[in-house]
């Protein structure tokens, strides 16, 4: 296994075990790895709690890996209708990332 792929394992668990769900994405050319989608508990305005969920996609590298030209125009083209792509190299940044906007709607 190598690098990029020992990577997206580890971090598929994590979400798993965390209450989200890491979709393995195949079949488009250039799309993300990874459809990360995971819910975030919240408090209303009368501090009533209130459940909420997020989606981002993710794709794995190692740390020379560089997106083709097909991954740059889906990241692109998703970041246009606003929706959040993330590129990791490492383990931690992806787990730091997902542990953020967990808590960003809070």
């Amino acid at each position: 296994m190598g690098p990029e792929r020992a990577i997206e394992t580890k971090f598929r668990k994590y979400v798993e075990e965390h209450g989200g769900l890491c979709i393995k994405l195949q079949g488009t050319r250039g799309l993300p790895d990874r459809l990360v989608i995971f819910s975030i508990a919240m408090r209303d305005k009368d501090d009533q709690p209130v459940v909420g969920g997020g989606m981002y996609f993710a794709e794995f590298k190692s740390k020379k890996g560089k997106l083709s030209k097909a991954q740059v125009f889906w990241k692109e083209h998703l970041e246009k209708l606003g929706i959040v792509v993330q590129v990791f190299d490492d383990l931690a940044d992806a787990v730091a990332f997902h542990k953020a906007v967990q808590r960003y709607k809070q």
